[in-house]
Order: structure tokens, then sequence, then C-alpha cells
């Protein structure tokens, strides 16, 4: 069912659904073991010495603390605060989110925070696409198409993010200059004195699909977060969204260009329209579709103050 198919009564009937919904903790959240993934948590206040001193208690030894000069801070007594962890290789079938759980909870109890200077940065490994330039050139249309709906996800408990910007700059146009074709792209980016990392949708590190080290897509445009929950649902819609572009057709994407939400003036509804037919696009588990929909629209509530946050787990 699409969202051009449901009447106001049922749309009013899914936002009191997505208003109750509380976002889960999925262990059960497994992948095709061909895909590889890795989180970069930043945090703030906390030392990230004591983090790293606290990883190591806990036997976490494959996820590592660094300095991260962005977010770090200067305490009374000169020491450095802030930083970020980065995750080993995480695959598939075998992800162990208990350890993600587990860094998360160690953060906090350092007193570590996400403001807005926190980011988070996902690495999916660019065998994902299989190096097809078709499925390349589906991925760029299909996320400069979405890019607006997918920034709002991505902003996870905050219910404005424009913030972070400053460091992942939108796509859309510029793959739209490139005529969404991978190569072009690379080419207009190694001409620009920008530093590659810098792009919401990082192909710095892009490489042939037998590579599997240092070989990823990173994804740079989402707001910092300790919660388990949103990092698991921010990953879990990037695999989904990717497989979608994968395995799409020349015939629904025709469908999806002449979409009313594209065209009309009403913004309102255009952003449920959207945002429910991605939904209903990428998804087939009820479960991942209210994930989604309730990381992307909060509680509804509109405010001006960017770092106003919202509650999205139950914890």
């Amino acid at each position: 069912m699409t969202s051009s198919s449901i009447d106001t009564e049922e749309k009013l009937a899914l936002g009191r659904k997505i208003l109750n919904f509380k976002l889960p903790f999925r262990k059960d959240l497994l992948y095709d073991n061909k895909i590889t993934f890795g989180f970069e948590i930043e945090f703030c206040y906390a030392r990230f010495l004591q983090v790293r001193d606290e990883i190591d208690e806990q036997n976490l030894a494959n996820w590592k603390a660094y300095n991260e000069p962005t977010v770090q801070v200067k305490d009374k007594y000169d020491r450095t605060r802030g930083g970020e962890v980065i995750s080993p290789i995480l695959r598939g079938k075998n992800p162990n989110w208990n350890e993600l759980e587990k860094i998360c909870d160690l953060i906090k109890f350092c007193l570590g925070e996400v403001n807005d200077k926190t980011a988070g940065h996902i690495h999916i490994g660019s065998q994902i696409f299989k190096n097809d330039k078709q499925k390349l050139t589906n991925f760029l249309l299909l996320w400069a198409i979405f890019e607006d709906t997918i920034k709002q996800f991505f902003y996870g408990e905050f219910i404005q993010g424009d913030f972070f910007n400053r460091l992942a700059p939108d796509c859309q146009e510029e793959f739209s200059v490139a005529n969404y074709d991978f190569e072009k792209l690379q080419e207009l980016r190694n001409n620009k004195p920008r530093d590659l990392k810098f792009y919401s949708v990082n192909f710095k590190d892009y490489k042939s699909p037998y590579e599997e080290k240092n070989n990823t897509v990173e994804f740079r445009a989402i707001c910092g977060t300790l919660e388990p929950e949103i990092w698991q649902n921010n990953l879990n819609f990037l695999i989904h969204f990717i497989d979608w572009t994968n395995n799409i057709t020349a015939k629904d994407l025709e469908i999806i260009k002449n979409q009313s939400f594209l065209n009309s003036h009403n913004q309102t509804e255009n952003k449920f329209d959207k945002a429910l037919f991605l939904a209903n696009s990428i998804f087939t588990k009820e479960i991942d579709k209210m994930c989604f929909l309730k990381q992307y629209f909060k509680d509804f509530y509109q405010k001006d103050a960017t770092i106003e946050r919202v509650k999205l787990i139950n914890h």
C-alpha cells in the first residue's frame, strides 16, 4: 500500500500509532553475512582516556576510543573532554548488538553526552553495490529525490539537525550536476578543494568489490546519539535503502518520478506522503516501517530550538 492510497482518517490513525510507538532494541536484527559495516560514535564532556580504560575493563578491546578535536572542550583542570569510539568491522549475521549497547552505556557512565557538535558516522562495505554502475546510478538518483526525508530521519532524537550541514552538506545538487553518474561524480569531487570525505555520502574509500579492508561508503549526515536503538535504526534504514536501489526496475523509477508529492505545493502533506511512500517501498516488515516512521516524525513536534530532543525509546 502506498501513501497515496490511504485517506485522511487512515493517516490520522497511523499518526496516533506512531506517536505511541517506541523504538525497540532488536537483538535479532541480522543481514547477509557479506554485508559489513561499522560505527563512529562521537561524544562530548566525557574524558576519552576514561572511556578507553572502561572499554579495556569491559573486554571490548576491538572497539577503540580516540581524540576527536571537533567535539573536545577543556575542563577546569585543563583535561581534554570529548572524543569518539570506533567499532571493529561488523558482519551482517553476527553484528553483536550487545557490544553496541555496552559501548553506549559505557560512554554515558563516563558522563558522555551528545550535543550540536557531535555526529554519528556509519561505514558500509562498498561490496554492497557489487561494483555495478546502474546500481550506483539508481542510488544517487533516489538519494537525491529523498534526501530531505533521509535528513530528517537522521536527525534521530533531535527535532532539528541542520547544524550538521557544516560537515556534511547535502548531495542533491551535486548528484544532479553529475547526471547521477558515479564516475563523473568522483571526477567532480576530485577537482574540488574540499576534503573528499566531507560529504554526507562519502565515496572517498570506495574501491573494488574484492577488497574488504578500508573499502567503504561513509554516511556522515547523522546526528550524534548514545542510544543503541537509534544506531540500529540508522543502519537498518541504510541497508534496506541500498538493497531497494540495487533492485529497483526502470518502470518503478518512472513511477517514483511521477509521484504527486514531488510536484504538489502542500508541504505538510508532501512530507507525510513522501516518508510513508519511502517506508512502504524499502521495507516489507511492519516493525521496520514503524521504526523508520517514528524516528522520522518524532512526536510530530516542530520547535525552533535546534538541540531540542524527543525521547524515542522506552528507557
